[in-house]
């Protein structure tokens, strides 16, 4: 059942990003800061967190996620926003870079399943395991952000 809950959790997760994302472009998005500024002091707090407060811990870790999906979308967005003054090995750089973020947010989500699931006698694995995948997925996107082109705003 818990299983059954955070797979559909996670899919609307997933499917309402863009949407939010489109919300949070418009009113200066504040995911930036908690990806990067508090994301690291989330992640330690949930580290501390005990198998006991598994909810409070399967809470901080959605919200980390929901931070960064917001922050991939609007990644996604700029590339498209650029692809037409992109040439093509910039083009292909940035799909590659893209389609790695995807794999790697999937298996992020996995984590966060097993995050749910997890035994108290698992559950300290289980969560460094969720932690690790978390940085990794952040610092690949902080490289993607940086190599993906920004718009030219002296043309506007």
């Amino acid at each position: 059942m818990r299983y059954v809950l955070f797979t559909c959790l996670l899919t609307g997760l997933i499917l309402s990003a863009p949407l939010a994302a489109a919300e949070g472009s418009a009113a200066g998005n504040g995911a930036e800061t908690t990806m990067e500024q508090g994301g690291e002091s989330n992640l330690e707090a949930l580290q501390r967190y005990s198998a006991e407060k598994r909810d409070q811990a399967v809470t901080k870790a959605h919200e980390l996620m929901d931070a960064l999906d917001k922050r991939i979308a609007n990644l996604r967005e700029r590339a498209d926003e650029q692809w037409s003054e992109m040439n093509e090995a910039t083009r292909e750089k940035t799909q590659a870079s893209l389609r790695a973020l995807e794999d790697e947010r999937e298996d992020l989500g996995r984590a966060f399943d097993r995050l749910g699931e997890s035994s108290a006698e698992t559950w300290d694995d289980v969560k460094t395991g969720f932690v690790d995948s978390y940085r990794q997925l952040r610092e690949h996107f902080q490289a993607t952000e940086k190599e993906t082109p920004k718009p030219d705003m002296s043309r506007e």
